[in-house]
């Protein structure tokens, strides 16, 4: 067999499952945007290499399908950078694009049915591809801008990492090509340029183009695996630990903690009036409350500390390495920046909250004496007055004996 259509038609059969698997990912799993830019993408391809391979079949050398063919690459690179930026949740710019799509395509028409600057048939591709690869990375680089005024800085994941690692090598992969075209090939056509440019795509975009694909694949899947994990564990509202999540965060937690002996601290809290502002004003109200809440304790604790909703308005933090004392500042904060920012958030009511906090003792073994003694020194906070932070009667007392002991 010509290895000519040997690899057209491994690229051909590789972009068709491709489009496939990224068709049913998206029809069957939630229908996300990017990944119908994908599948997208994958159909261009799967045309590109179609018609690749009827021209070298029935057609061979015929210039009208090799230049049609050539401009297919825009659409799919267009695509995918596309597909990158709505899953940053960043804006499309599908104006922008269509008018660099556009402007390279009639680049590459031109190269073809000029003779001036026969490199420049394949330098244009070359280089547009780069540039949509340098886009996508910068988009999988970002992460969807949060709500939270301080949030929490989101790391990259495999997937993402895996992805971004092949897209910078495709970038200087496209790159190399479009020096090649530009300088080898020349104007004229060099024959022994044409020679090099051909090894160099057969050699490398053919493992490139797979890797790549199968990248796509495996972020995709990730994110099915994450959405998932947050249906199982998370708050939907919030965004948050549900109790499953947190009773699964607590368990390792405190087996930690006792066979390292470490302190570890949770506080319990909720939202003072909570039940007024939802019969003033509704709802809609009080899930804003809620989500504001979130966000000021989020900013509070660290990124390792586990946040959870119990149910209703009430709240569970679990502080790893972190005594009853310490854990009551850090609620301290979380506390302060509500009631500063209360009225940013309900104008018409304002927000406060309320802590109680237990430090780790001897006999817990679950986090359910954690948080009986979390609870009441809540309800104190609530006696007291509310909007303030409570630890539990004996924490301070203990931690202050066993410093003492310590010490000695």
């Amino acid at each position: 067999m010509d290895p000519a259509i040997a690899l057209i038609s491994a690229l051909l059969s590789t972009s068709f499952i491709l489009c496939i698997t990224m068709a049913l990912a998206w029809t069957h799993f939630g229908r996300e945007r990017h990944v119908l830019s994908w599948a997208l993408a994958y159909g261009c391809a799967t045309m590109q290499w179609a018609l690749n391979a009827y021209g070298l079949l029935f057609l061979p050398g015929n210039g009208a399908i090799i230049a049609v063919a050539t401009l297919f690459p825009v659409i799919t690179t267009s695509l995918v950078a596309i597909g990158c930026r709505q899953r940053a949740r960043l804006n499309e710019y599908f104006g922008r694009f269509a008018l660099g799509g556009g402007f390279a395509c009639a680049a590459i028409i031109f190269a073809f049915v000029s003779t001036a600057h026969i490199g420049m048939r394949g330098a244009v591709p070359g280089f547009y591809a780069a540039t949509m690869s340098m886009i996508a990375i910068s988009a999988l680089w970002r992460k969807p801008v949060p709500r939270a005024k301080k949030a929490k800085p989101k790391f990259l994941k495999t997937p993402e990492i895996t992805l971004i690692t092949l897209l910078v090598v495709l970038t200087f992969y496209q790159i190399v090509i479009g020096v090649t075209a530009l300088v080898a090939v020349g104007p004229q056509g060099d024959q022994g340029g044409l020679a090099l440019l051909r090894v160099i795509l057969g050699t490398g975009l053919p493992p490139l183009y797979v890797a790549i694909g199968l990248a796509i694949l495996f972020l995709v899947a990730g994110d099915l695996a994450d959405q998932l994990r947050r249906l199982v564990t998370r708050d939907p509202l919030t965004g948050i630990l549900n109790r499953r999540g947190l009773d699964d965060a607590a368990t390792m937690a405190i087996a930690n903690a006792r066979r390292h002996g470490r302190d570890l601290s949770v506080a319990l809290s909720d939202i003072d009036g909570f039940k007024a502002l939802n019969d003033r004003l509704g709802h809609v109200a009080g899930d804003k409350a809620l989500i504001a809440f979130t966000e000021y304790v989020n900013a509070a604790i660290r990124n390792g500390d586990a946040f959870g909703r119990l149910g209703g308005d009430e709240f569970c933090v679990i502080l790893f390495d972190t005594n009853a004392i310490d854990a009551a500042r850090v609620m301290e904060r979380a506390r302060a920046d509500i009631e500063r920012h209360g009225r940013d958030e309900t104008p018409e009511f304002g927000l406060t909250a309320s802590f109680g906090v237990a430090g780790l003792r001897p006999g817990d073994l679950f986090l359910d004496s954690l948080v009986r003694r979390a609870d009441r020194a809540l309800y104190q906070a609530k006696q007291a007055g509310r909007n303030r932070v409570t630890i539990a009667r004996g924490d301070d007392d203990a931690l202050a004996e066993r410093r003492l002991v310590e010490s000695t």
